[in-house]
């Protein structure tokens, strides 16, 4: 695996070493990826799966260990955070644990074309998992931008609803937003963006999802920041 290989590795370090000196995230991210040639892919690794020592702290501190920490709380679902990246698994993708302890895929943009069959069973596989954890709600919010939005907001109705728990779902011009406006329950979801401007706890329902649901064990960059 390239992401295991000795130059990626320390790549990784380096990288890693830059950020905790404070050294800007796209100019250190160039300098690295130029100076081991790092492939796109690779580079998308590092920026989305390393971040300096303080942040990643600041996040492992609200990040649930356990899905029963949802017991009785309200869930927001970063609706195509999730999805796509238990999408992405399902394709056959590349995902990996980054050193703040959440599952992310290797991508840098929302795919254009999304095969509705992939869709369909992430959904299946995000539902399956939440109902053996009874929430006080599921609210599902969507970026109204996406292509195809609505019928995507179909399939996760005819999907998702848990039997005995409450559930919405809103197609926004910004999930992000909306997430982070949320000032108690539970946000499920990966993105930097919202656990950086949250202070709800968050759940990392992809990586709870696939791993029950296929024994995954992801690749962990954390072993690259000790």
């Amino acid at each position: 695996m390239t992401f295991q290989k000795d130059e990626f590795k320390q790549a990784a370090k380096d990288y890693y070493f830059l950020r905790n000196k404070d050294y800007a995230e796209s100019p250190t991210l160039k300098l690295i990826g130029d100076r081991y040639r790092l492939s796109r892919i690779q580079r998308n690794v590092l920026f989305r799966g390393i971040t300096d020592s303080r942040t990643a702290a600041l996040r492992k501190s609200i990040l649930l260990t356990e899905p029963s920490g949802i017991y009785g709380k309200k869930l927001f679902i970063d609706g195509y955070n999730v999805l796509f990246t238990i999408l992405d698994y399902l394709q056959g993708k590349f995902l990996f644990i980054g050193n703040d302890g959440l599952m992310r895929d290797s991508g840098s943009e929302h795919p254009k074309n999304i095969d509705i069959v992939y869709f369909k069973r992430a959904v299946e596989i995000a539902a399956a998992f939440l109902s053996k954890y009874p929430a006080a709600g599921h609210y599902f919010f969507l970026d109204s931008l996406i292509p195809r939005n609505e019928e995507h907001c179909a399939v996760i109705r005819e999907q998702f609803p848990v039997e005995g728990i409450p559930f919405s779902i809103y197609a926004v011009p910004s999930a992000d937003k909306k997430l982070k406006e949320k000032k108690d329950g539970i946000i499920a979801g990966s993105d930097s963006e919202v656990i950086d401007g949250t202070s709800c706890q968050i759940l990392d329902l992809p990586r709870f999802s696939l791993e029950e649901r296929f024994n995954i064990e992801p690749f962990d960059m954390a072993v690259y920041c000790n």
